[in-house]
């Protein structure tokens, strides 16, 4: 009998090790992925408010100076 057997313990083993690691990775690129893309519609729904607002302003601007 094992000693993990006898404690009642369960030891990961190098086989049974890697695809764990891996899977963890796996999930770890996921995540960070998800954040970006997360940050990414959040910055270019910022910068579309930013343009239309710019693009007001120099309207009224150009409205204004044709007026003067």
């Amino acid at each position: 009998m094992e000693s993990s057997e006898k404690t009642g313990r369960n030891v990961l083993h190098g086989r049974e090790l890697l695809p764990l690691l891996f899977a963890l990775l796996v999930s770890l690129i996921e995540i960070l992925s998800y954040q970006a893309w997360t940050a990414f519609g959040s910055r270019s729904e910022q910068l579309g408010i930013t343009q239309r607002v710019v693009k007001g302003t120099n309207d009224l601007l150009s409205i204004r100076s044709v007026r003067l």
